[in-house]
């Protein structure tokens, strides 16, 4: 089974090359396409969906993930369903059936959430991070932070790393790497994991889970 997830930039790249693992069964397949940030990604997206559609077989599946930013959630959702239903796919949010090959999601607002949603793993790279950190209010549902990368910057800095500015792909590689997705308060995170538990859940794949469970 294939998957291709189609990604804003490189720090979402190294994210999702330790999460994927911890996720899904290590049998299947993915690749994972980076862009220059969010225009390009959405500028460039009618067309790589409409070359996947005319080659990808039923069982593989592609995953979107832009982070939200500032763009109202529903507007920015509607209209990546809308690009992948004009080339061609159904979308997880209109097959009730389970029988989809897309799947979009949003990084709420950004992807730097996720990693907030996760201070152990931030403490396991970054001991001198105040470990009681997770315990504050405003950590508790981190997708309500409207600037997490500069939140997460802020964070690292007063502890002494990083003074001369985040490197959001180095640090992406670090904390992910850590993570556990089973305690991360990210909301957008959890949408994120059953999002790709669905994919392989999907009738036409029931022989194919059945394979890879198989010693």
């Amino acid at each position: 089974m294939y998957l291709a997830f189609l990604v804003e930039e490189q720090s979402m790249v190294e994210a999702l090359r330790n999460l994927i693992p911890k996720i899904l069964p290590d049998c299947l397949q993915y690749d994972i396409y980076s862009h220059n940030g969010k225009p390009d990604l959405l500028r460039k997206l009618p067309q790589r969906l409409r070359a996947f559609h005319s080659f990808l077989p039923a069982d593989a599946a592609i995953i979107i993930i832009v982070d939200k930013d500032n763009d109202d959630c529903k507007a920015l959702k509607i209209r990546l369903e809308q690009i992948a239903e004009q080339a061609g796919f159904v979308t997880k949010t209109k097959a009730p059936d389970g029988n989809f090959q897309v799947l979009t999601r949003l990084a709420i607002t950004e992807l730097e959430a996720w990693f907030l949603g996760d201070m152990a793993a931030i403490n396991a790279v970054y001991p001198k991070v105040n470990p009681d950190l997770h315990l504050k209010a405003k950590y508790r549902n981190p997708d309500e932070i409207s600037h997490a990368w500069e939140e997460l910057e802020r964070i690292l800095q007063k502890a002494g790393y990083h003074k001369g500015g985040l490197p959001k792909v180095k640090v992406a590689g670090e904390i992910s790497a850590h993570m556990v997705p089973e305690r991360n308060n990210s909301y957008s995170f959890k949408i994120f994991c059953q999002g790709l538990l669905a994919i392989i859940k999907r009738p036409q794949l029931e022989v194919w889970m059945n394979d890879c469970s198989s010693p």
